[in-house]
């Protein structure tokens, strides 16, 4: 925690003038994840092939970032974000490695979606500055119902349609989360800057409506998990499909207007998740 507090403090625009601090940190995190994985995995942590492929990848991670940081900015970037990336892509390229039996799935379902929660949360507060005056402004309204009904849509996939007992590596549910994250990121810088007039409006259209897209393509990914009655058809891709190609064609024909940017996202986020609730929750 002491070093992820110096790595959000120390993320801008100048890299240059933080690399080192940030950096720092990030090799402060890695050792410490290195050093739960020899010390808290039991006697003998690499007959465990999970624990394994994780500390390799750690302390591969580990010394690019640190050739990185002493070979300093202008060359040192290069290394420092291959060490990222092989922290974030080793996984994947050692996948048989992980033993399916060994992941707590619904422990993992729990976790990420506590991510997700905090991440709405962070979105909420950003956009506090549009909540006064009168309480049933439109804008304000509109942005907590898209905020509201998108978290709603994770929640019914999460909560009700997968089935938290199965043995997987969570794979898809673990990279997925990552993206929403972004997007739900990506989202929040938009909607700040609805407060923005000078801000291009077809720019603006296209970063929300990107972010609201990336984050519905990856939490129906986690179709993948679901209950086998709940797993969703040809037929509700193409309801999907055509409810977030109408939001996007009204918002773009209403981006003028500040409201009228949000409508169409609006409607279909509101759709969407009345669907999934009438589709396989209610209808039970």
């Amino acid at each position: 925690m002491y070093a992820a507090t110096y790595l959000a403090n120390n993320i801008n625009t100048e890299w240059s003038t933080t690399f080192t601090t940030f950096n720092s940190a990030v090799l402060l995190i890695v050792a410490n994840l290195i050093w739960q994985y020899f010390f808290g995995s039991g006697h003998h942590p690499f007959n465990d092939p999970d624990v394994r492929a994780f500390i390799i990848t750690l302390v591969l991670e580990f010394i690019a970032v640190l050739a990185g940081l002493l070979l300093g900015f202008h060359y040192g970037i290069y290394l420092c974000v291959l060490g990222g990336l092989i922290g974030f892509l080793m996984p994947l390229l050692v996948y048989r490695q992980f033993i399916p039996n060994h992941v707590n799935f619904p422990h993992l379902v729990e976790r990420l979606s506590l991510i997700i929660i905090i991440y709405f949360g962070e979105a909420l507060v950003n956009v506090t500055q549009y909540f006064t005056r009168s309480l049933f402004r439109p804008l304000p309204l509109m942005i907590f119902v898209l905020l509201a009904s998108l978290f709603g849509l994770y929640l019914v996939q999460s909560d009700r349609l997968i089935n938290h007992h199965q043995h997987t590596r969570g794979f898809v549910l673990m990279y997925s989360h990552v993206f929403m994250v972004v997007a739900i990121l990506s989202l929040t810088a938009g909607l700040d800057y609805l407060a923005a007039p000078t801000v291009n409006r077809t720019a603006l259209w296209l970063l929300l409506t990107a972010s609201v897209l990336t984050y519905n393509v990856y939490v129906f990914a986690n179709g993948v998990y679901n209950h086998k009655q709940y797993r969703m058809s040809i037929t509700t891709w193409g309801w999907l499909l055509l409810l977030v190609i109408s939001g996007a064609a009204i918002s773009f024909i209403f981006r003028a207007q500040t409201p009228g940017i949000l409508s169409g996202l609006v409607l279909a986020s509101v759709g969407e998740v009345s669907y999934f609730l009438g589709r396989f929750v209610y209808h039970q």
